[in-house]
């Protein structure tokens, strides 16, 4: 659910013990360690 309120090119920031197992099912690219980009 929450994939779908960031619009796309938003960026989401996560703490760094935090991860996204299959960002990629979500609709996020990975940017660096932290950070995801809504695609």
């Amino acid at each position: 659910k929450f994939s779908k309120a960031l619009n796309s090119g938003g960026l989401l920031f996560i703490g760094a013990t935090e991860s996204i197992y299959g960002y990629k099912n979500f609709g996020f690219e990975k940017l660096s360690t932290f950070i995801y980009k809504k695609i």
